[in-house]
């Protein structure tokens, strides 16, 4: 009797141990870009639910405080590889896949551990850096730019091609001394406006947006539509790649 209930004891073990590590795979995969291996938007959501109000919760201390505001911010840095429909066009869906994967090696490679890096969409990775000046933010997408550009991609049939990424940057929160006025969300998508402006001013290079004295109202919409008349304005302060000439 002692070892007939010894054996359903183990057998209960062995299915209990099987359900959670299919859990705890099902976890990953919903969290997970399958082909690069990197995390996805339902990851990137999970982690900024706590980093928001910690860094929301600082910056608004300061404000309150009436203390400086705290330069370390939240550097969302949109990155995307030029002309990438052309490598699936002249070389195939599977050459560009291997293009993918080797590029989000690369992105681990020169990120920090506290960095967080997902597969927006298509050819397109962000990442998030911690805790981070703007100035430095602006070094990481010059990096970023720099080490896409040396970098020469290897494929499995034996070809080498060579590839170059464009890059949007925007910090949150967005206004230090407004730490409300911008969510995160309208800090990506000004960081996508970053990006198009990367891309129509000649590629390879990065552009970013910070702000600067925050208008009375309407802000997000001015700086999405009408970006020059925001910087003009003194709205948003405008940096990028040294010698670019930037085009709205």
């Amino acid at each position: 009797m002692n070892v007939e209930i010894a054996i359903i004891v183990v057998l209960l073990g062995l299915w209990s141990w099987r359900e959670m590590t299919i859990r705890a795979q099902f976890r990953r995969t919903r969290l997970t870009d399958g082909l690069t291996g990197l995390g996805n938007r339902r990851y990137l959501k999970n982690f900024l639910i706590k980093e928001i109000p910690r860094v929301h919760r600082t910056h608004q201390d300061a404000v309150q405080q009436g203390a400086p505001a705290p330069q370390q911010q939240l550097a969302f840095l949109l990155l995307d590889i030029d002309y990438f429909s052309r490598i699936n066009e002249s070389m195939g869906h599977a050459a560009g896949d291997e293009v993918l994967r080797e590029i989000s090696q690369l992105l681990r490679r020169v990120s920090r551990e506290q960095d967080i890096i997902v597969r927006w969409s298509g050819a397109q990775f962000l990442m998030v850096s911690r805790d981070v000046p703007f100035a430095t933010a602006e070094k990481i997408a010059g990096r970023l730019c720099a080490e896409v550009m040396t970098h020469v991609f290897h494929l499995k049939d034996g070809q080498a091609i060579d590839c170059t990424a464009s890059i949007g940057l925007a910090p949150y929160p967005f206004y230090a001394t407004a730490p409300d006025r911008l969510t995160w969300e309208q800090v990506v998508s000004l960081a996508g406006r970053c990006l198009q402006a990367a891309k129509t001013s000649g590629r390879k290079r990065w552009v970013g947006l910070r702000g600067d004295e925050p208008p009375q109202d309407a802000a997000f919409a001015l700086l999405r539509n009408n970006t020059q008349a925001a910087i003009d304005s003194g709205a948003a302060r405008m940096a990028a790649s040294t010698g670019a000439e930037i085009k709205w």
